[in-house]
């Protein structure tokens, strides 16, 4: 079956106000399925541009990706992120640290918007959440296996290569796709993060 290890993206900075429709269209045709929002680290557009841009790529049938800790998310934002008109996909689980725990509201509205459907999580970056040096994070699998038995219809994997902002060693691509089968070992499940879930959000094709 196939197995979409790593989506085609390209990133592109940019201020939010200045990219016209024209640039936007030509990355749609070109494959970009997405736009990704850094407030982490400030990288061209921030939270504030979310809704503006979402309005912008809701006719292209694209999502939004946010890269931010939710555990660190108000009332105002995540109103915010549940008027957007496209989906919204949450990087690294929530770029959540182990040591936050689970109860959280960030994370709970994160499990509630999964479970309606409108929100979906990328199973991707352990390395950055826990203690463990790797290669299994050990201390990273409960949130990963919370997600997936939230909605798992609403996961998807990525590798995150090539391992960008992290202090700890390089993490391994296969030692990376082999902590799904770890989190659930359930072959159809996998199929459904690895294969159906990127199909639906992508437009990728399952054959």
């Amino acid at each position: 079956m196939p197995c979409w290890l790593q989506s085609k993206q390209v990133k592109v900075h940019f201020a939010a106000s200045k990219v016209d429709d024209r640039t936007l269209n030509q990355l749609n045709d070109a494959g970009v399925r997405g736009v990704r929002i850094n407030p982490l680290f400030k990288t061209g557009a921030g939270l504030a541009d979310c809704p503006r841009l979402a309005d912008r790529i809701e006719e292209m049938n694209r999502h939004l990706e946010i890269f931010l800790d939710v555990s660190t998310l108000d009332t105002e934002i995540m109103a915010t992120f549940e008027r957007l008109p496209v989906p919204l996909v949450c990087d690294h689980m929530g770029y959540m640290p182990v040591a936050t725990g689970l109860h959280n509201l960030g994370f709970r509205w994160l499990l509630e918007r999964m479970t309606s459907g409108e929100v979906w999580a990328k199973l991707s970056g352990a390395y950055y959440l826990g203690r463990d040096p790797g290669p299994d994070y050990s201390d990273v699998a409960p949130i990963a296996q919370t997600l997936i038995d939230a909605k798992p219809a609403r996961c998807l994997w990525a590798t995150n290569w090539p391992h960008p902002m992290t202090s700890k060693p390089m993490a391994n691509d296969g030692d990376l796709l082999d902590l799904l089968a770890q989190w659930t070992p359930d072959s159809a499940l996998q199929r459904r993060i690895l294969v159906d879930n990127p199909s639906t959000l992508y437009g990728f094709p399952t054959e």
